[in-house]
């Protein structure tokens, strides 16, 4: 069997300002025989994917070095030219311009900037001998968009598409042709492209399948890299993040074993990925024929007309769609108010007939049961859906009390094994350790749903916290009897410091405890430490002093301990009184010595630890 290779390629023209290549491939047929029966007569087109072309703008007179070149040779490395063209000369002419529609969908409102791109034609016949070698068909010229997402910007100036064709050149005469010969027709069926522009946040799919595929051909599909120069190979360079088998990085993609690309992006961007479409033998696996073409995968923040009403069904159907109810009648709970005006909401369950068209309805059904629907929502046509399934049945039962009062923790709750449990931290079992008092709440499925709220209260907890003993850590007087007894009521075997006694007299320091039960049987302990004060008042009072001004006993004056002094009165011997007040005495009456001889004194005083009034009497003396 003999080869033949067609590469075809289109290097960087000079269009009118503002038009580039976005993408290309080619398409050949073999239309026949030479009237000598030694040439295959090739029918080849070019499409070209041109942005802000227009048919009144390009023109040939716009574009410069671009050409046809065909070579043979063993390969690439050995090359011959075998004719050249200017794109333009008279065998190869421009066909005709095809708008291409771009994001044909009644349920999208695409962004004003999106920039139309138009299907630029060029068609080529060439008589070819058969031989030994390879043909290289090549088709160079025009610019490449630049600032893609994946791509160095100053690598992309050139543009270059190829399609290999094999076993195209096997020897056959003119009888055995029948207008197509082998595996002619493989290229790509999106010719129009119409599905390069896609709307962010939502999977997009690519048809990269190919059209009229041989029954005895399998196909599988790879992406290549780009590359700016076909003599040299030089690759486009990929950024961070991206590489020939992940050429849209991160972002999802999945390219099928049938051609399907899905792809999905989440940020306004723009890929360039290349493709390539292989068909290699069924039985030997033998490589026959190669369909490659480049892709230009814009994404925009476009504003879906049915999306942002599903959104809100989905936020009305949240909780329902799994519901499991214990009554026919069933609530639909969701927000009140839509956000989409326009969007008309349905609950359907299609098996029963059941339809409503209000956003949070009560539906009845007819019976317990498992019922399945959605809630379908329309905007200017367009519809979407959200699956609903409800469950009606008998009320389960969790096994629990509502209220455990416990004398100490943790314990452990243990509820029906045949239902399904959800507790408040998310645990999943029917059993539950309890570390510490407190609420706890539970749902339990069965046929439906039950909400259930647990108490739990540590009694010797709650009590310890409010003090079995009515007092705190003190110090008391010795002279004010202290008793201590408990605040709790329907308490027994009450035990201070090991003896019973309801209460207990403190008459010295020392730690008190007691025990004490309550009437569930716990046992409750608790203590107080207790500092026992003498706080009698004391007074040193002199019996005689000595005012000549010598600096020693020249006053009457009174030491106090834990006293607070009122009054002072010294009366003379007739009863007389010389002096009052709650100062020292200097013993001078009306600024006047007073005489030698006794005197009587009168302190009144408060006890300050005690607060208890007091006084005094006594004789004094004074002497000079």
């Amino acid at each position: 069997m003999k080869y033949l290779f067609f590469l075809i390629s289109v290097f960087t023209c000079l269009f009118l300002q503002g038009q580039t290549i976005v993408g290309g491939n080619i398409k050949y047929s073999i239309i026949g025989w030479d009237t000598l029966n030694t040439s295959l007569i090739y029918d080849i087109t070019c499409d070209l994917h041109v942005r802000n072309g227009s048919p009144d703008s390009f023109r040939f007179s716009s574009i410069q070095q671009q050409r046809f070149v065909i070579y043979k040779g063993a390969n690439k490395n050995n090359l011959e030219v075998v004719d050249e063209y200017v794109v333009g000369g008279s065998s190869i002419r421009l066909t005709n311009y095809l708008s291409i529609p771009i994001m044909e969908s009644n349920c999208t409102t695409p962004p004003d900037d999106i920039e139309d791109v138009e299907l630029l034609k060029f068609r080529y016949i060439s008589n070819l001998p058969v031989i030994e070698e390879n043909y290289y068909l090549v088709y160079e010229g025009l610019t490449r968009d630049t600032n893609y997402t994946n791509f160095q910007s100053e690598h992309q100036k050139h543009f270059v598409i190829s399609k290999p064709i094999y076993g195209a050149t096997q020897q056959r005469n003119e009888n055995q042709f029948s207008g197509e010969l082998y595996n002619a027709l493989v290229w790509f069926n999106n010719n129009t492209w119409k599905d390069t522009r896609h709307c962010i946040g939502d999977t997009s799919v690519i048809d990269l399948s190919v059209f009229l595929a041989e029954e005895d051909m399998d196909y599988r599909w790879e992406f290549y890299t780009p590359v700016s120069d076909w003599e040299t190979d030089t690759p486009l360079t990929y950024k961070t993040g991206y590489n020939a088998t992940q050429p849209l990085g991160d972002n999802y993609f999945n390219l099928s074993a049938t051609g399907q690309l899905k792809v999905f992006v989440q940020e306004p961007s723009k890929y360039l990925i290349g493709v390539c479409a292989i068909g290699f033998d069924k039985n030997d696996g033998t490589q026959l024929a190669q369909s490659c073409q480049e892709l230009t995968l814009q994404f925009y923040d476009c504003e879906p007309k049915v999306q942002a009403a599903l959104a809100e069904a989905e936020q009305i159907a949240e909780d329902a769609y799994l519901l499991r109810s214990c009554e026919t009648d069933v609530p639909f709970f969701g927000r009140n108010e839509g956000s989409i005006s326009s969007g008309n909401f349905q609950w359907f369950f299609p098996e029963e007939n059941i339809r409503d068209f209000n956003r949070n309805p009560i539906i009845q059904f007819p019976q317990a049961g498992s019922y399945q629907g959605q809630l379908q929502v329309e905007v200017e046509g367009c519809t979407d859906s959200v699956q609903v399934q409800v469950i009606i049945g008998d009320a389960p039962t969790s096994g629990l009390q509502e209220r455990y009062e416990v004398c100490d923790l943790p314990i452990t709750l243990e509820g029906n094994p045949d239902v399904d449990f959800i507790w408040e931290d998310g645990s999943t079992k029917p059993e539950r350790e309890i570390l510490a008092s407190g609420n706890y709440t539970l749902t339990v499925i069965g046929n439906c749903e039950r909400s259930q709220t647990i108490e739990v209260i540590n009694l010797a907890e709650n009590l310890a916290s409010e003090n079995l003993i009515r007092a705190e850590d003190t110090t008391i007087c010795l002279q004010q009897p202290y008793t201590l007894s408990l605040q709790q009521p329907n308490l027994t075997n009450i035990r201070w410091n090991g003896e019973t006694s309801l209460a207990i007299t403190v008459t010295q320091s020392g730690y008190y405890s007691v025990e004490a039960t309550t009437a569930e049987g716990c046992e409750l302990y608790d203590g107080i430490q207790i500092e026992v004060l003498d706080c009698a008042a004391k007074l040193y009072i002199p019996s005689a002093f000595s005012p000549n001004n010598d600096g020693i006993n020249d006053l009457f004056e009174i030491g106090r301990v834990q006293a607070n002094i009122q009054s002072i009165q010294i009366f003379n011997r007739w009863g007389v009184l010389v002096y009052e007040g709650n100062t020292a005495w200097d013993g001078r009456i009306k600024g006047v010595d007073a005489a030698e001889g006794m005197y009587v004194y009168k302190i009144e005083y408060v006890e300050s630890l005690l607060q208890i009034p007091s006084s005094k009497t006594g004789e004094l003396i004074l002497m000079r």
